[in-house]
């Protein structure tokens, strides 16, 4: 065992060295669109970058800095989708993982207002956004949030409208794991799994 050990230590230190590598690329990555785009005045690739930095310093829980770049984000992002994607992707999950529900919602609102808006709006399937997505944005905010009955309505509304077994779906359905009504439900029955409460709305689409 004593002689495992340090070969498990250094493993695991190379593979925290790979991620921490891979971090600071992507973040270089986004830096440097950024800078694209301010020199071209391409507001979209900007705001686009901006919202990719944004979701990097979420990803290492640095919630403060995420929410500056995603206000800069929405700044610069053009009417419709690419601000619903700012407001929604970067501004929403920044406040949520700072616990400020009602800016949250706010942003979530931003954000449905932009598609509303939008000429393609919530058409199932839209590269970038649909209404799966944006419901599954939704769930997801209301796990954070500590909101766990929305977030299974939520989850399950993302169900019904997302096309079955592609990765929005899945995703849909992984939320429902975190209720804790299926957590906690007699085995079983139709909360027993998130992939029982998936079957249930996936056969009401087609009944």
């Amino acid at each position: 065992m004593r002689r495992c050990a340090p070969t498990e230590s250094a493993q695991a230190s190379r593979q925290d060295t790979s991620v921490g590598r891979h971090e600071l690329r992507t973040g270089a990555r986004a830096h440097l669109a950024t800078a694209y785009g301010t020199r071209t005045a391409d507001a979209r690739l900007t705001a686009w970058s901006l919202g990719a930095q944004s979701m990097v310093a979420r990803a290492e829980t640095r919630y403060e800095t995420a929410l500056a770049y995603a206000e800069r984000a929405v700044t610069h992002a053009p009417a419709g989708l690419p601000r619903a994607q700012a407001h929604a992707w970067a501004e929403l999950t920044s406040l949520a993982g700072l616990g400020r529900e009602r800016e949250a919602h706010a942003a979530l609102a931003a954000a449905r207002r932009e598609l509303e808006a939008d000429p393609i709006g919530f058409a199932a399937g839209r590269f970038g956004f649909d209404a799966a997505e944006y419901n599954l944005l939704q769930a997801e905010t209301a796990i954070v949030l500590g909101r766990h009955e929305q977030a299974r309505s939520t989850a399950e509304v993302s169900i019904a409208v997302a096309s079955p077994a592609t990765p929005g779906w899945a995703a849909a359905t992984l939320v429902l794991a975190h209720d804790p009504a299926a957590q906690h439900a007699p085995p079983g029955s139709a909360a027993d799994s998130p992939g029982s409460a998936a079957t249930r709305v996936s056969r009401g689409r087609t009944a």
